[in-house]
Parts: structure tokens; C-alpha cells; sequence
């Protein structure tokens, strides 16, 4: 509901005999006005009431056991493939009963992570947010104001934050909000939910399902495209990352092993080998490529993207890390040998164009969704599943190493059983994960590593394969290791 005060529209609720209203969405609207229309001002405070109300129902935010940007990026999660009601007790005369005040189906419209960014930019500016001394104040201490400090450092960082990465960014209400009259809950979000649970719908930041990927990785009848899925899907590697790939940055062993190492070529980074030390003495990599070839990567290239160092820049083991319990490292490393061969001299990225030229991330999004195409049409039990972008594949990583975890977690708790002390596999496994995808914050891999609808006998029965393979069951072995050492 909403309460006029000195002829301005505030948020209002009261639950359990406690009156709880937002200082800040009057003036906030105010501001939008300044250079808006009103039609997507309405629109911009009705996306940000339904998560107030979110907030104050379903999930009241409890500073103390998760972030906010682990809490927002949840909130995501249930408006895009859940949704949610607001159910109320009703008491009238001797009548009691409990009644939905509000409905909110799924909706994959970025409106709503639009308004919440803009207004987190509004009341964390001293200069625009006359009341932002209220953040200071105990009063304010529910909800999502708990933590003020977690509030300010989310609009800090929103250049790399939860804003950046899934869409928090400006929109929000009903056309009647500064109505004399106000009911929100008719003008609501009109999307029709899916009326099928069961049937997935994948956007962008979900994950590809490993079985669909395999699909795609059969369909490829190009080599490089082959290779090109086999390093984003194994290694989680962005599209812009891989497409940095030059022969400088693959070492080859024998068995089809070797390691990768994926440099910006824009940067003063070197490749590794094995050890970790600096491969052959080599220039750092903007150099190397214009003495070597006379190429001024970032003049020739200026839209070419990198974003951040993968694996995290402080890691001792600078090398990419393929999923464990699956082949494409095998694949890869088969697949590459047969490209170097062809690649030409003068020319040193793996891959590049019959002209001898850089991929684009256009070029590689183009074939990338012909292909998926394709795999639909040969396999029909993946027609309904709407894979927007590469970046799916990055998704599938963290699930599959989620998937790892907890099942290695099940059986150590089998285990440990009796013990008070039981290894949290988990997290040293997420932790891993966390350093090898290129993540600085663990916020960030929170929302790649969630474990799928996978059963765990699949996992068991891969183990069990990959068991079959010394140099495989090595590889997993390694990664435990590593995961504890970082604990």
C-alpha cells in the first residue's frame, strides 16, 4: 500500500502490528520527473514496490548471512522463472481468513533490474537523495537498509558489480501512482508465466544443459568452431577471452594433455608453462606482438574486449582448468594439434579468418546461434530450450563444478557422519572454481555455481568413468588439492 504524507507517495506496509515505509521513493520520483516521462516513471517505482515488497514478505534480508548482491541476484531467480504472491491475514468482525493482495508472474523484461540500479544510484548521492542522512539512522535498520555500508559499497561497484553483470540497470509502477486513487496490483506485470515448469526457458546468464552442449560440439562440422565451444564450455572462458587465443599460449604434452593460458593481447602479460614460470623468455604480450608481427593490437582491434584476467590475476596457477569429469580437455588438445598445423606465420591468433584477420565477437555470436539451430533440429528434445548467448556456456561450468561438489560433499558426509568437524568440499570446490573462472569477488561465482537438477548417479556414474582414465582421475585429484590449499 502506499501513504500520503504532506501530499507525497510513500511506500507503506505494516506486518505484525509494525508500520514499516520507505523515506526515499517520493523523492526519487520527483527526480525521474526531472528529465522522464511520466508513463516510464510509473513504470520505474512499480518494479521497485514489487521488490520492496519481496523485501518485507518473502525474503526479508538478513545482512549477517548473505550479500546483498547474492540476495539481489536470488531475487532475479524467482521474478524471471518463479514469481511470487503476497498473502495476507484478513480479519473482519468475527471473519478471519488469509487473502493474496498480490500476484507477480515471471517476467524476463529488464525493467526491473533497470529501476532498482537507478535507484540505489539515487539514494546512495548526497547531492540528489535530500534525505540521505536517513542512512545513517537506526529507524531505517529493516530490509535492505539493515546494512547501509552494503548498500553504499553495491552502488560503488557498479561498474563490475551485480548492475554490470545481470542487468541492474532503470525502470518502475502503475500509470496511477500519483493518483488520487493508487492500486498497483491491476497494472502489474502482465507476461504470461510459463505454463509448463518443467519446459526451461535459458537466457543469457543461464547454463547450458552439458547434454545439449555435447549436442552442439557433435553438429560442429567446423574445426576452429568446434574448438572455439570446446574452450568456452571447458574452461568457462568469455567470448571475448578466447578469441585473444594465439599459438604463444598452448603448450602441448603427450596423451592430448597440455596446459592454456589466455593472456589479453593488450596487456603486459606473458603465457606460463607447467611451472608457472614465464614461457621462453617471452616479451610481454602488447610488445611481443609488435615486434613479432608489426601488430598494434588494441589501434587494429579497438573494440576487441577482454574484461577481467582469467584465472583471478592472483592465483599461483595461471593456467585454465577444463571441467574434471568430462573429456573436452582430451578433445581440445586433439583438435588443436590438427589446427596449428594449417595456421600461417604471419599470423599469430588461433583464431582468425581466411584473410588472415581476428574473429569478431559478432562472427563468433552469428555461428554460434546457426549452430544451435542446428542442434535443435537433430535433436528435437532441446527445441524449447532458448540459449541467447555463449556466455550459457560460462553458466554450465560453474553448474558442472556444483554438480562436482556436492556430490564429492554427500560422500564425505557419509563419512564423517559421526564427526563435528566435516570438510566443507563445497567450498573448497567453489572457491576453486572461483579462482579458475577469473573472479576477484566470490559474489561473483555465486551465481554460476548452482547446482543443477542433475541426479547425483550421473555424477557417480562419471567418476566412476573418468576412473578408467589415470591421467583424467589425476586431473581431479589435482583439483582437490588445489581446492584445499586455497581454503
Amino acid at each position: 500500500m502506499y501513504k500520503d504524507i504532506n501530499d507525497k507517495y510513500y511506500f507503506f506496509e505494516v506486518i505484525d502490528g509494525i508500520e514499516y515505509i520507505d523515506p526515499f521513493i517520493a523523492d526519487f520520483t520527483t527526480f525521474l520527473l526531472r528529465y522522464k516521462r511520466m508513463s516510464s516513471v510509473t513504470k520505474y517505482i512499480e518494479a521497485i514496490h514489487k521488490f520492496w515488497l519481496y523485501n518485507l514478505y518473502i525474503k526479508p534480508y538478513a545482512s549477517h548471512n548473505e550479500t546483498l548482491t547474492q540476495y539481489l541476484y536470488d531475487y532475479k531467480d524467482v521474478i524471471r522463472n518463479k514469481g511470487f504472491k503476497i498473502r495476507q491475514k484478513v480479519e473482519y468482525g468475527n471473519f478471519k481468513t488469509i487473502a493474496t493482495i498480490a500476484k507477480y508472474r515471471t517476467t524476463k523484461s529488464p525493467i526491473d533490474f533497470i529501476a532498482l540500479k537507478e535507484y540505489f544510484k539515487f539514494i546512495c548521492n548526497e547531492t540528489v537523495n535530500p534525505n540521505y542522512y536517513l542512512l545513517n539512522e537506526s529507524s531505517l535498520d529493516f530490509g535492505i537498509y539493515i546494512n547501509k555500508k552494503n548498500l553504499k559499497k553495491l552502488e560503488t561497484k557498479a561498474k563490475y558489480g551485480i548492475s554490470s553483470s545481470y542487468g541492474l540497470k532503470p525502470r518502475g509502477l502503475s500509470r496511477y501512482l500519483l493518483a488520487p486513487t493508487i492500486t498497483i496490483f491491476d497494472e502489474l506485470i502482465k507476461n504470461k508465466s510459463n505454463k509448463n515448469d518443467e519446459i526451461a526457458s535459458y537466457s543469457r546468464d543461464q547454463a547450458m544443459p552439458i547434454e545439449m552442449f555435447n549436442a552442439l560440439l557433435e553438429i560442429a562440422d567446423n574445426p576452429k568452431r568446434k574448438l572455439y565451444y570446446l574452450l568456452c564450455g571447458g574452461t568457462s572462458a568469455r567470448l571475448s577471452q578466447a578469441l585473444h587465443l594465439t599459438k604463444y599460449d598452448v603448450q602441448l604434452f603427450e596423451n592430448n594433455t597440455g596446459i592454456i593460458n589466455l593472456i589479453d593481447a593488450r596487456s603486459n602479460g606473458v603465457p606460463r608453462d607447467e611451472k608457472g614460470k614465464q614461457f621462453r623468455n617471452m616479451l610481454v604480450r602488447k610488445q611481443h606482438l609488435l615486434k613479432e608481427y608489426g601488430l598494434d593490437f588494441q589501434a587494429r582491434y579497438p573494440n576487441a574486449g577482454f574484461k577481467y584476467p582469467i584465472p583471478e590475476v592472483h592465483q599461483k596457477d595461471r593456467t585454465l582448468m577444463f571441467l574434471p569429469i568430462y573429456n573436452y580437455e582430451k578433445q581440445f588438445f586433439e583438435l588443436y594439434s590438427k589446427i596449428i598445423i594449417g595456421l600461417p606465420l604471419n599470423f599469430p591468433f588461433v583464431f582468425q579468418t581466411s584473410n588472415h584477420n581476428l574473429w569478431l565477437p559478432s562472427n563468433v555470436s552469428d555461428f554460434f546461434k546457426k549452430d544451435i539451430e542446428k542442434v535443435k533440429k537433430v535433436y528435437p528434445e532441446f527445441s524449447h530450450i532458448n540459449v541467447r548467448g555463449l556466455h550459457s556456456l560460462r553458466h554450465m561450468y560453474g553448474q558442472a563444478m556444483a554438480d562436482l561438489g556436492y556430490y564429492y560433499q554427500s560422500l564425505i558426509n557419509s563419512k564423517y557422519k559421526d564427526s563435528d568437524k566435516i570438510p566443507d568440499m563445497i567450498d573448497l570446490i567453489k572457491t576453486l572454481t572461483q579462482h579458475k573462472m577469473g573472479h576477484s569477488n566470490p559474489d561473483s561465482t555465486a551465481i554460476y555455481f548452482k547446482k543443477s537438477n542433475q541426479k547425483m548417479s550421473y555424477i557417480k556414474m562419471l567418476l566412476k568413468k573418468i576412473g578408467n582414465s589415470a591421467y583424467q582421475y589425476q586431473r581431479f585429484l589435482d583439483m582437490q588439492n588445489i581446492a584445499i590449499s586455497l581454503a
